[in-house]
């Protein structure tokens, strides 16, 4: 699963850069276009941005939780 979230938040990622370069773009051929479009392209950015920090978090907390199981291995007592 935490593969599979990676991937996504990559994904987003790519899509994001994508669409500020389509957004600089218009702004520099179309500037009054670009100004009518600008809340539309915003609606379109901030959930996918917003979408990224999730998935990044969850990634974050899965790594954590694993590198945890991992310290409470380490940490039990050597029996002699």
């Amino acid at each position: 699963m935490g593969g599979l979230v990676d991937f996504a938040s990559v994904l987003i990622k790519l899509v994001i850069i994508l669409l500020v370069a389509l957004m600089s773009g218009t702004l520099l051929v179309l500037p009054d276009t670009a100004m009518e479009l600008a809340p539309t392209m915003l609606l379109l950015v901030v959930p996918l941005f917003v979408l990224t920090i999730v998935l990044d978090l969850m990634g974050a907390s899965q790594r954590s939780s694993e590198l945890g199981g991992v310290l409470k291995v380490l940490r039990q007592p050597r029996r002699s």
